[in-house]
């Protein structure tokens, strides 16, 4: 008797863990989806390839991964003083 009460215990908790197991591996593949954009976007890959590979249909869902970060600004910033430079020939 003691054995099926036991059973029974562990049979309650499959449904909340299968649950929880669940919302555990789609936030896991979400974070992987958002890491490769952020990275992608961050390393000069165009917003156009970057939302075809996600599979978006519309680029604005794609435009919210595209940050600015400090490191990326201080390059497009070099980038666009050496090509003023080249062209003014300061």
């Amino acid at each position: 008797m003691q054995e099926n009460r036991f059973v029974l215990f562990f049979n309650h908790l499959r449904l909340p863990y299968s649950i929880l197991k669940s919302f555990a591996s789609l936030l896991s593949f979400h974070c992987f989806r958002h890491t490769f954009a952020v990275l992608a976007l961050n390393y000069g890959m165009p917003i156009e390839s970057v939302s075809k590979i996600l599979g978006h249909t519309n680029i604005t869902t794609t435009q919210r991964y595209a940050k600015v970060t400090n490191t990326k600004l201080e390059h497009d910033i070099s980038m666009f003083e050496s090509r003023v430079c080249e062209r003014f020939a300061i």
